[in-house]
Parts: C-alpha cells; structure tokens; sequence
C-alpha cells in the first residue's frame, strides 16, 4: 500500500497532490521498489492518486482515462459528470475482476453463472464469491472542477465516489489524516502553508508506517491554467519543515517571501504523462 494526500486550498484556486513511491509485495514484506508511480497525469487537466494492488490499480486508471477522454476536451467537465464516469469505470473494473474469479474458482463466466437456477449449489456459491469480491483500489483523483478546488475519491468499503476539499488514503492515510486535522488543514490557507502541512503529513505517515510508505515524490500543483511540480526536497520546503516544526504556521499565510519562493521552486513537467488518441 502506499499514502496519497489531495488538499484544495488558496481559497479553492489550487488542488496539492502527494504520494510516496514505494511499492511493497505481498508474501515478501523484505522486498519494495522505492520509485513506483503511483501519480497519473489524465485529461481535462485532472491528476490521480492510487493505492492497493499495482496492477489492477494500473487497469483501473487506464480504464477511467478512456473514458475521460471522450468526454470534450475543450468542455470543462461537471462535478456530477465526474463522479459518474468515476463510478462506472469502478464498476466496469469490478466486473471484469469478478468474471476472473468466477472463472478461476466455478470454471464459468458471471453470464453463465447468472443463466443457473438459483437452487444450485454453483449458483449459491457463485453468489458466496460475488458477496465477498471487492476492489481493492483507493482513489483519489484532484482538479479545477468549474472553477474550485475538487477532490473525488473512494476505497474499498466506500458505496460510492465521494467529493471533499482534503482527502488521505493508503496505510498512511490516517496518520496523515491526523497530522492535517491537528494543522487544521482548510481550504482557505495559502499554497506555501499547505504545502509545508502536506510535508508533514507525508513524513508522519512514514514514522507511523516504514514498512509501506516511502520518501514523498514531487508535489504535484494544479490550478485552472497550470499543472507544475513542487520538489519534495526543495530547499525552502525543507527550511520550514525545521523551522516550524512545534509551532504554529499561521504566519505563512502572509509571507510574500515564502510565497515568491514556492512559485520559484515548482517546475512543468518536461512531457505529460497521458496523451489523448488524436496525440499518439
């Protein structure tokens, strides 16, 4: 599993994304890949985080940047769209994992499975295995969504998308989570205060969590016009981690300085990771 941290803030103008790179495998707790991409550029200038199995995490965001791209580029998408699209390319991933299971444990397809009479043993047993599949995905997905600040995210146990202002998932979510809520994380703080309350929301969750949450990669900073990149061991960045650690950051908010230096340190990405039919 992993951590993934989506915040609006600056009165709504500007969404902050971050995410660990490690990676660790089930059944072999001693290995991890400490570079895996857990960040995924998507169209309509909307970025996602994910956590839970990399491969059907990795089928799932394929499957909803598909779908995301026939809606029209140059139409900025509602958030009922959003969530609509979220949820049914969550189910559609769902299903075609549930036809692998029933393949693999009934030897049929959901169709045939459903074509049995429901007094069947293999009816009631494919009904046992349809009760207990579930996703295992967490999804948090961040942008302008007409003009604010918008996290959508779910997790397995999640009946549907959901939409807040400040969301944290993966073994690290709660401890992150916490570390926010003791910040008192809200949307109406500045970039640079944010930015630094995500740090160490990522370096908590990593106390609390070495096993599965690695080093922070690039902050990623979305705004109407723009999605740049914020180095998570940007010199500033690091400066405040020490410089306020134990104190209140309130000041923050009101420091050109500090604001001059954050705009300075962020960069564009050199190539978008998602390119849309027409581009490849």
């Amino acid at each position: 599993m992993t951590v993934g941290i989506g915040v609006a803030c600056h009165g709504g103008s500007c969404v902050v994304l971050a995410a660990d790179g490690k990676g660790s495998f089930k059944g072999e707790p001693s290995l991890s890949h400490e570079r895996l991409g857990k960040q995924h550029a998507l169209p309509l200038g909307l970025y996602s985080n994910l956590a839970g199995t990399v491969k059907i995490c990795n089928s799932f965001v394929n499957r909803l940047a598909s779908a995301l791209e026939g809606h029209p580029q140059n139409d900025p998408i509602r958030l009922d769209e959003l969530l609509e699209i979220v949820e049914s390319a969550r189910y559609a991933e769902l299903k075609a994992r549930l036809n692998i299971e029933m393949k693999k444990h009934l030897q049929m397809t959901i169709k045939q499975w459903q074509d049995l009479p429901s007094a069947s043993p293999r009816y009631r047993r494919g009904r046992r295995l349809n009760s207990r599949y579930w996703l295992p995905v967490e999804f948090l997905i961040g942008g302008i969504i007409r003009g604010s600040g918008c996290l959508v995210y779910f997790t397995p146990d999640e009946d549907a998308a959901n939409e807040e202002s400040l969301v944290c998932i993966g073994t690290g979510g709660n401890a992150a989570y916490r570390w926010l809520m003791k910040r008192n994380q809200e949307v109406h703080m500045s970039l640079p205060r944010t930015l630094l309350h995500v740090a160490e929301a990522m370096r908590e969750a990593r106390l609390k969590n070495r096993k599965t949450v690695g080093e922070p990669a690039d902050y990623v900073v979305i705004t109407a016009t723009q999605t740049r990149r914020m180095p998570a061991k940007d010199p500033t960045l690091q400066q405040m981690l020490a410089s306020y650690a134990g104190r209140d950051t309130k000041e923050i908010d009101s420091s050109d300085e500090l604001h001059r230096a954050v705009q300075s340190a962020m960069y564009l990405p050199k190539a978008a990771a998602f390119k849309t039919k027409k581009e490849r």
